[in-house]
């Protein structure tokens, strides 16, 4: 059954269902539905996403061809609409979306919008959905959390130029992250614009981000691409620092640390080197055979990437790496259930929780849910901080 929300503002919550609009205290939370994209006014019902079915793609994008033409209509009158919302001053944020738009209208344009989920619906399902089903909705809670921003720790730098224009995009930006599950060809999260930047945010501007409970933790991986790739190969059982294990056993002592890593990722990321040592260790073309098809990879996920030759171990990696943080970071969301503590957003190969002192006990267990992997145990470093730009390393027990 097809059900989609019309407004989710307190006083105004509204579904669209059986042709009819309809208060979401009377939706039966037994059934499970269908929608376009998770909403906070879903968090009770059981739903697959239409939006997350289609790869992330437009409604017009998926909308049928014999519905175009009056899907187009729909939105032209409905854009129309806004328009005159917007030039007559009327706040969206204090007034219900069912009482400024004529209800012929509404019903049409959710009539067809309903076709359109049906078709998505009817195509086969990705394998990788329900993977990125869990991640989009975990990422629209996070969306919905507002950030603790505090600047006054950069105005002793505010006759740096740079710092002036920071801080005054920073007035304009929403105080929320929104990432985007499909804004990649790997699956790693872009940032929807207009909203805090907190994936290519500078470290020296870190500071301005405080926890809204009493810390920040991080829980990374370290050297995550490193391990990816090898627990690929089948060679997840090296425990320790990879880029020392390698000065021993491939460079027989004769590079530093710093030398060996150097020379690891120049041969790893490019598939034209050669390097006898390193390829005796660690078969490149094995991988490339496993995974790539000659025009697209398939991770262990089940997340495909379109590749040529020269790209496909490294997106390979990347993609797999990626799955790995966004199923593990959805672990802790469920640890996390019903706790103060709460997924404040993820950055790369790490997921940073808003601590609450009073869940210190979840510390070692968040720690170990995180490294347990779908592909083997994956070394974990813990940070926490007071702030965003003041995070410091810990060791736990």
């Amino acid at each position: 059954m097809i059900l989609q929300v019309v407004d989710e503002k307190t006083g105004c919550e509204s579904v669209f269902i059986n042709k009819d609009l309809t208060s979401m205290s009377e939706i039966d939370t037994s059934i499970k539905y269908g929608t376009w994209k998770h909403s906070s006014l879903l968090s009770d019902l059981e739903c697959e996403y239409a939006w997350v079915w289609s790869g992330g793609k437009t409604l017009e994008e998926c909308c049928p061809e014999n519905l175009k033409d009056q899907f187009e209509i729909m939105n032209q009158k409905l854009r129309a609409h806004m328009r005159s919302i917007k030039a007559a001053r009327v706040c969206l944020d204090t007034n219900c979306f069912f009482d400024l738009i004529p209800e012929n209208l509404m019903r049409e344009y959710f009539l067809v919008k309903e076709e359109i989920c049906k078709s998505v619906f009817r195509q086969a399902k990705p394998e990788n959905y329900e993977l990125l089903k869990n991640v989009h909705v975990m990422l629209e809670e996070v969306s919905n959390q507002e950030l603790n921003l505090d600047p006054t720790s950069l105005y002793p730098l505010r006759h740096k130029t740079r710092v002036r224009e920071f801080l005054s995009r920073l007035e304009r930006v929403e105080k929320r992250v929104d990432l985007n599950v499909f804004g990649s060809r790997t699956g790693r999260l872009t940032t929807k614009k207009g909203t805090f930047p907190v994936l290519n945010l500078n470290k020296e501007y870190r500071s301005v981000l405080k926890p809204n409970n009493d810390v920040f933790v991080e829980l990374d991986f370290n050297s995550a691409e490193i391990r990816t790739f090898l627990a690929l190969l089948g060679k997840g059982d090296i425990k320790e620092d990879i880029h020392e294990w390698n000065v021993t056993h491939v460079a027989k002592g004769s590079l530093t640390r710093e030398q060996m890593k150097e020379k690891f990722f120049a041969w790893l990321y490019n598939p034209e080197s050669n390097d006898p040592d390193l390829e005796r260790l660690y078969d490149r073309k094995d991988l490339k055979n496993k995974f790539w098809n000659g025009h697209l990879i398939k991770n262990p996920f089940g997340r495909v990437v379109q590749s040529d030759e020269k790209h496909c171990i490294n997106y390979l990696i990347q993609s797999t790496t990626n799955d790995i943080v966004l199923e593990n970071t959805f672990k802790i969301r469920e640890m996390l259930k019903g706790k103060r503590s709460n997924i404040a957003f993820t950055l790369h190969d790490s997921v940073i929780v808003d601590f609450d002192k009073d869940d210190k006990h979840l510390l070692v267990p968040m720690m170990k849910m995180f490294e347990k992997t779908r592909l083997g145990i994956f070394k974990t470093n813990i940070k926490i901080g007071k702030d965003f730009g003041d995070m410091r390393d810990i060791k736990v027990a």
